[in-house]
């Protein structure tokens, strides 16, 4: 025969790993996705910071170059070289002291008259250009000064722009004085500027012209100075824009080259950009992402080892706990260990682990409390299946003692049909017998009316009689005796009825304490089929055994029944046999009498017959006394044949009764004895389960 293929077991260890892995990357996975996002946030602010700063730094440098620059025309204002009795040489020479003190900001210095002619510091104005008709002579103030366009400086090709005040000397002369400033100053105070690693940053005029950049990094060169970006992308977007100061997105731009402006606060009227590459963003991005591949990878790592170990461990824990199931349902009732008890530990440190998180504290963690919730269901079915097996073995008792119960009632039973049937062969051979004496009397009858035609014959007809006579009192006594043993016959009967009925009353008892303790059973195996489902799939085998020891006790409560409505129709028609035979027995008494009386008077004819012979004479006149006599032999003779024939059905109907309570007396004993064998199958069920543990 081929051995039967072994089934690989599942495993819960395939399913907690990867929920495991799943709940530390999932986390994890979020926080790198929530930190890229945030980090690559902090990059971009940072950079907004950083326009920002450079905006400032820009916009400060001019503000404060214009604050110098407006500090020294209020100084040279108040000198008395340029107010008092104007000298053209003295104005010259103060000029160059104040150049020389200005430190490159200021290029140069002229003072000019209202004639034309002038002063200063450096270098003199080309002889073709008449000064009066410059822009910053013709629009010098008073009380302030007047900033000029920038321009390109054709001497070191840097941005300049004049600036001028109108002086009113104290002859109420007015003279124009004019410097020229120079960008380069604020060019070299923001090269050590940083802008990001890919910006860049500019001071442009409003027209667009830039007039001083910086670029850092790998910056695209947007702003070179000199050149025209009025039709650039960010100039258009910072002219569109209605705010002074702040911060735009260009069209067509990402997040990290927002422009971040200034367009002046009144101090000056150039224009202050900063803006970032894109690639600014993406190499901090890029070193943030290989760290945060770095860290993921760690990660998945640590996860992995965790989530193996803690998979495992919760696997041999439960391996543990099915171990205690799987003799529970063989039968070996076992504790799981408690909290505090001393046990042999495994030398593995994992199934150590997993021994010490098994141990049962019903206050402890899940696994403590599955273990203490599995040791009150095994005391809960020890009691259980303690109980049904000592019910099984008093079941057990009482259908043994049942079953040789019902086979003594059997024995009765068959012994009261034998007594019934000879009661009946007898009652019939009375009722032939009575027949007989019938026809007798009947022939006596004739004798007696032929005894007045023929006398002759008289001598041998009571010769005849007298023998016939003899006959009938044989016949007669015979019937007296056999009717006696009827009559003792059916007081047997009687008493063996009664007492089958007190043996069918206490049937009756027995069934009674069989209900009891089959109800009992299936209310144990009902309450054990629930601890088995509490139990969950570990629980399955004991939920079979549970349900097949309700099976029987239902199949015992079920041949109790049977057995039950059995013994009620044996009591029923025990007492009706009873009554039948009661009947019977006041009827045999009367019928007694009557063969007393026919016994008597079958004795009068044989003393006739008798006297008739010694008196041959007196026969005519005793003849019509016989006549009489015969009428009333006759009339009792046909009560006696019909009581007769009334017995004979009475003891048919009795001996019915009696193979029907035989054939109930059968049934009933092979109902006790698959009784037996139920508890018999109960004890071996029971008796599996090993309760020493």
């Amino acid at each position: 025969m081929a051995s039967k293929k072994k089934v690989a077991k599942k495993s819960v260890q395939k399913y907690i790993l990867p929920l495991l892995l799943l709940v530390a990357l999932v986390p994890a996975i979020i926080m790198n996705f929530i930190s890229y996002g945030n980090t690559r946030q902090q990059l971009i602010e940072k950079n907004d910071r950083l326009k920002v700063t450079a905006v400032n730094v820009l916009q400060r440098q001019q503000v404060d170059m214009r604050q110098d620059v407006t500090g020294q025309i209020a100084s040279l204002e108040k000198r008395p070289e340029l107010t008092n009795n104007v000298n053209l040489k003295d104005a010259n020479r103060t000029l160059k002291i104040a150049n020389g003190d200005a430190q490159g900001t200021i290029t140069n210095l002229m003072y000019v008259n209202t004639d034309g002619t002038y002063a200063y510091s450096n270098f003199a104005m080309p002889k073709d250009m008449n000064i009066l008709d410059q822009d910053w002579y013709q629009k010098a103030p008073t009380g302030h000064a007047y900033w000029s366009i920038p321009y390109e400086d054709p001497a070191n090709h840097s941005y300049s722009a004049s600036v001028s005040q109108k002086i009113i000397d104290k002859q109420g002369k007015a003279h124009v004085l004019a410097v020229t400033v120079s960008y380069s100053s604020v060019q070299k105070s923001v090269e050590s500027m940083e802008i990001g690693n890919n910006g860049q940053a500019a001071v442009l005029t409003k027209a667009g012209r830039v007039l001083i950049k910086k670029n850092t990094g790998k910056s695209n060169n947007t702003f070179k100075a000199g050149k025209m970006i009025n039709k650039t992308a960010v100039y258009k977007a910072v002219a569109a824009s209605a705010k002074k100061k702040g911060t735009i997105k260009v069209p067509g731009g990402s997040q990290i080259n927002k422009v971040t402006f200034d367009k002046g606060n009144g101090t000056t009227d150039n224009w202050t950009i900063a803006q970032m590459n894109n690639s600014d963003l993406s190499a901090g991005t890029h070193h943030m992402l290989i760290t945060l591949t770095i860290s993921m990878l760690a990660i998945i790592i640590l996860a992995v080892i965790i989530s193996y170990y803690s998979a495992g461990l919760i696997k041999r824990a439960l391996l543990i706990l099915e171990k205690f199931f799987i003799d529970a349902g063989q039968g070996k009732m076992s504790y799981v260990p408690a909290v505090g008890e001393k046990i042999e530990y495994s030398k593995v440190s994992i199934e150590r682990l997993a021994q010490k998180m098994t141990r049962a504290d019903a206050n402890g963690h899940e696994f403590n409390r599955v273990a203490a919730s599995y040791n009150n269901m095994i005391a809960s079915v020890t009691v259980l299946i303690g109980q049904t097996q000592q019910e099984a073995k008093n079941v057990s008792e009482q259908a043994a003692s049942l079953l040789d119960l019902s086979k003594q009632t059997t024995t009765a039973s068959e012994e009261i049909a034998q007594t019934i049937t000879e009661i009946a062969e007898v009652t019939g051979s009375q009722a032939k017998e009575t027949t007989e004496s019938v026809d007798n009397v009947q022939k006596i009858t004739a004798h007696i009316d032929n005894v007045n035609t023929n006398m002759e014959e008289l001598a041998n007809s009571s010769k005849e009689a007298s023998k016939v006579g003899q006959n009938n009192l044989d016949v007669m006594d015979k019937v007296n005796g056999n009717w006696s043993n009827e009559i003792n016959g059916m007081q047997s009967l009687m008493s063996s009825v009664q007492e089958m009925d007190s043996d069918v009353q206490n049937i009756t008892k027995i069934i009674n304490v069989i209900n009891d303790i089959a109800r009992q059973t299936n209310l144990l195996a009902l309450n054990a089929s629930i601890e088995a489902a509490s139990a969950g799939e570990a629980g399955k085998g004991f939920s079979v055994v549970a349900a097949e020891i309700r099976k029987l006790a239902e199949q015992s409560n079920d041949s109790t029944k049977e057995i039950e409505s059995i013994i009620e129709q044996i009591r029923q028609q025990s007492t009706g046999l009873v009554k039948a035979t009661t009947d019977s027995l006041e009827s045999s008494e009367k019928q007694t009498g009557l063969i007393t009386e026919a016994i008597k008077s079958t004795m009068n004819v044989y003393q006739h017959n008798e006297a008739m012979g010694a008196n041959v004479q007196k026969i005519h006149e005793g003849t019509k006394e016989i006549s009489e006599t015969q009428k009333m032999i006759l009339d009792k003779l046909e009560s006696i044949s019909a009581s007769t024939q009334e017995n004979a059905a009475g003891t048919e109907e009795v001996s019915a009764n009696s193979e029907e309570v035989q054939a109930t007396m059968d049934e009933f004993t092979q109902h006790v004895s698959t009784l037996e064998e139920t508890a018999a199958q109960l004890q071996k069920l029971t008796g599996q389960f090993d309760l020493d543990n």
